[in-house]
């Protein structure tokens, strides 16, 4: 358990007035976990005093006073938060509570789990924007090829409306309503399709990046947020790093997106003194792999000169890392 002024203090970290004793408030974490037996995890706080005399724990919020023997309450409060099964799947299920204290302990391991060191993410990310570059100067290459197309494309739908609209052709001579229509169509059809290879390959290309920065950026501070954020920003943090957020037996378990996933088994590779030797290529090219392949930049923004990384603002997150409606350490 915590004091109540180390209860103050965490309220006040998560934007909220201190000493909320006598009302309720939305909690962090419900609502984005489950129970093993399928339920919903749903939370309560106990608000505690301790009687000096004859040390009866008793309800804070209900008594003035001791109620078993009427000593006047202590000044001290001890506050407490418990997750549990909400037992709507399973009323008979026996999964026992976690404390948030707890809780938000094992979110920090995993959150833990996916730092790197300074040095091997910005030599990385120099990698990666290197890869980029040489991917930049290859896809103009297509670029030009594809826009050489799409410009005889055009000019092929500029020549059949001239040759349908021709004097020569007022009676259809050279060609008819019927052809001229699925001509059109065919030549158009081309055209819509270089159109969306060009945008689409340039997007990815730029996407591809940003997701990567992106996402180390957070792995890299996603601790110190977790730490001094808000309530929402917490909640934004962990469906982040993650899907299918189960509690069994007390621990947390959830699958880590693809991109986390990488980073946190190069990490573990990183324990070892031997791979520190000679990591990088090893690990930044496996690393470098899940970027490319995962195009959706759902991660805050990029990290500025700040040494101590500024908490991400919960307005701006997409609506991947909102919460739903209804170290550097």
């Amino acid at each position: 358990m915590i004091t109540l002024d180390e209860y103050d203090r965490a309220q006040k970290i998560l934007g909220r007035k201190g000493k909320p004793r006598m009302l309720g408030h939305q909690f962090a974490y419900t609502r984005l976990m489950k129970c093993v037996c399928g339920s919903g995890i749903t939370a309560h706080e106990r608000f505690r005093k301790i009687c000096p005399d004859c040390h009866f724990k008793y309800n804070a919020q209900k008594n003035e006073s001791c109620p078993k023997c009427k000593t006047e309450a202590p000044e001290k409060t001890w506050y407490i938060c418990y997750y549990h099964c909400s037992k709507i799947n399973d009323p008979n299920c026996k999964q026992p509570y976690i404390t948030e204290k707890d809780l938000e302990s094992q979110i920090d391991k995993v959150l833990a789990s996916i730092h790197l060191p300074e040095e091997f993410v910005t030599w990385t990310l120099n990698q990666l924007r290197k890869a980029h570059e040489e991917e930049s100067q290859g896809r103009q290459v297509i670029d030009n090829s594809l826009g050489s197309s799409l410009i005889a494309v055009k000019k092929k739908l500029d020549n059949l409306l001239s040759k349908y609209l021709s004097e020569v052709n007022s009676k259809g001579e050279l060609i008819s309503d019927e052809e001229y229509k699925h001509q059109k169509e065919l030549l158009l059809e081309e055209k819509h399709g270089l159109e969306e290879q060009l945008d689409g390959a340039n997007g990815q290309q730029e996407n591809w990046l940003e997701t990567a920065e992106r996402v180390f950026h957070f792995a890299t501070n996603a601790r110190y947020w977790f730490n001094e954020g808000t309530l929402e920003q917490k909640r934004a943090i962990v469906q982040a790093i993650g899907l299918n957020l189960t509690l069994d037996d007390k621990l947390l378990r959830c699958d880590l997106l693809k991109p986390f996933e990488s980073i946190q088994k190069g990490a573990e590779m990183l324990k070892d003194e031997v791979q520190r030797i000679e990591p990088k290529n090893k690990i930044g090219t496996a690393i470098q792999s899940s970027y490319t392949e995962y195009t959706n930049p759902i991660w805050g923004d990029r990290r500025d000169s700040n040494p101590r990384p500024s908490v991400p603002q919960t307005e701006a997150l997409p609506t991947e890392l909102r919460p739903p409606s209804g170290d550097n350490y």
